[in-house]
């Protein structure tokens, strides 16, 4: 073959490359494509994610993050923060495909609409998120983890390397945690109960144990249930907010349990916790702060606190009032025999079937579904066992636990062997009896029948 066919033949073949791979090439620069390069933050007044079920809406006032649809209850700026820079960072990702008639398919005719606003109220920036798409080995190795995606005044559906958390309740937009309160700290506690004598645990100095006031010489202190008590404020969550007006928190407070810690720097809490009403599976309760210390930081911290929770109101599980609401006989007990005590301590053993519902994040979880998911997984449960179908059916069919087979069987177990919350939960419940609400742990909800 002479030297000019063989140039021609290579410029055919190259020519035949460049038309192939031109769709590739295009897909490539798409991947640069910044999806909400026209957001600017120092514009930014307001963005809301909304999908066919639920919506959440945050809007900035001055330079405080709220979110509207919790009626304006300030928003946790870390979490708001790492939202925007991740949004920020977005890129489009491999063109898929275009047309409306694609849009169910890759679920962008019911997605999440992420949408961004400035100032004077204009769209600066929006999205439609669509169906995840999971990882699978082919002929060609396995194809990447991703999102599916398109622009709101676009029919082109793009995929993202990589999948987005995009959460549309309002209570994953607060921060959830009480101000922490160190067992160091604590100068006081004292519990007041409705027809129940008060409990108060104090002591002088910070090189003091923590004892209980009026205790007899035929009782003594239960050593590990004080320390755990006095301990557990110093990092407590709880569900969700509502104002202090609403029905729901008006008929919870109408008869309260009060829990007041004073500590050595001189601030004093005081926590009002409301009774279950109805159905409500909640205990709503308010947070006041106050102090006997001049100190400019502590009155400005004071100041900070009680201006987050004016007329604002808390939710606590059951199982979270009763770890705040001790009775002294919780605290106290009769003296006895060190090896009968040994003996009692042992024996105490708790039998339980749960269900879990994992979610993509929790610890061993192997999910893909997203917390919300999960939690809204578990009330069509719950609401499964309400009709009167069987725990162990439930648990075969839904259980992510390695229990699942034998129907959540857990087996017995004595204290500390399982997750606080879970124990508690069990703790709880009569035999035969079940939660009426997910209880959540580390490993995600669960739903607990107790056997023994």
């Amino acid at each position: 073959m002479s030297i000019k066919n063989t140039l021609v033949g290579i410029i055919v073949v190259g020519g035949f490359l460049l038309m192939t791979s031109t769709p590739e090439k295009k897909a490539i620069n798409n991947s640069k494509k910044y999806i909400f390069k026209n957001l600017d933050i120092k514009n930014l007044k307001e963005f809301s994610i909304k999908s066919n079920e639920q919506s959440v809406t945050l809007n900035k006032d001055n330079d405080t993050w709220k979110v509207s649809s919790l009626d304006n209850f300030k928003a946790d700026e870390e979490i708001v923060n790492a939202f925007l820079m991740k949004a920020l960072a977005l890129k489009t990702g491999v063109r898929v495909s275009s047309g409306k008639k694609y849009f169910s398919q890759f679920g962008l005719d019911k997605g999440l609409l992420l949408e961004f606003k400035s100032n004077d109220n204009k769209v600066m920036s929006s999205a439609i998120f669509g169906n995840n798409r999971m990882a699978k080995s082919g002929m060609f190795g396995s194809a990447p983890n991703g999102q599916y995606i398109r622009f709101t005044d676009q029919e082109v559906i793009y995929l993202l390397k990589d999948a987005v958390s995009l959460k549309s309740s309002s209570e994953d937009w607060i921060s959830k945690k009480l101000p922490s309160i160190k067992q160091k700290d604590i100068k006081t506690m004292t519990v007041k109960s409705e027809g129940l004598k008060s409990v108060s645990i104090t002591r002088f100095s910070t090189q003091d144990n923590l004892v209980i006031n009026d205790i007899s010489d035929k009782e003594e202190v239960k050593s590990q249930d004080l320390n755990q008590f006095t301990k557990v404020l110093e990092n407590f969550t709880f569900a969700s907010v509502a104002k202090l007006n609403s029905e729901k928190v008006s008929k919870s407070q109408t008869t309260v349990d009060q829990l007041e810690v004073h500590t050595f720097d001189g601030l004093i809490y005081q926590f009002k916790i409301g009774k279950k009403i109805d159905k409500d599976p909640h205990h709503w309760t308010t947070l006041t702060l106050s102090h006997l210390n001049g100190d400019t930081k502590i009155q400005n911290k004071v100041t900070q606190l009680n201006q987050q929770w004016k007329n604002w109101a808390f939710a606590l599980p059951a199982y979270s009032a009763k770890s705040l609401l001790k009775k002294r006989s919780d605290l106290i007990q009769k003296k006895e025999d060190k090896t009968v005590k040994k003996i009692e301590e042992k024996s105490i053993e708790y039998g339980a079937k749960h269900i879990l519902l994992a979610y993509k994040g929790a610890s061993r979880s192997k999910q893909s579904r997203s917390k919300k998911e999960a939690l809204k997984l578990s009330k069509e449960v719950l609401s499964l066992l309400e009709k009167g179908e069987k725990f162990e059916d439930l648990a075969k069919k839904y259980s992510d636990g390695p229990s699942k087979s034998k129907g959540g069987d857990l087996g017995t177990f004595g204290p500390k062997m399982m997750a606080p919350a879970f124990e508690m939960a069990t703790s709880l419940l009569k035999v035969g009896e079940s939660t009426k609400e997910a209880i959540e742990t580390d490993f995600g909800y669960h739903l607990i029948l107790r056997t023994k």
